[in-house]
């Protein structure tokens, strides 16, 4: 994904025919941003995001964390 079209809100190029209601659209971005803060991340998403994940995270092949986690440090007993 490029983000090359990323501009301020209060700056945003309107062309003849654009018809948005912007701010109906501020107003819905903060209802879902306030439910999400409330209930928790991921209450409310898009449809589009669809229902279930075709993936799941494998922590099988991950990394120790000893250099990061104190719990994980190696211990040696003599």
């Amino acid at each position: 994904m490029i983000l090359t079209g990323l501009v301020p809100a209060n700056q945003t190029q309107a062309d003849l025919f654009d018809d948005r209601d912007r701010g109906r659209s501020k107003r819905l971005m903060s209802a879902l941003d306030s439910i999400n803060d409330r209930w928790g991340a991921g209450t409310l998403h898009y449809a589009s995001s669809g229902i279930t994940k075709a993936w799941k995270t494998q922590f099988h092949r991950r990394s120790p964390a000893y250099t990061t986690d104190w719990d994980e440090l190696p211990v040696v007993t003599a």
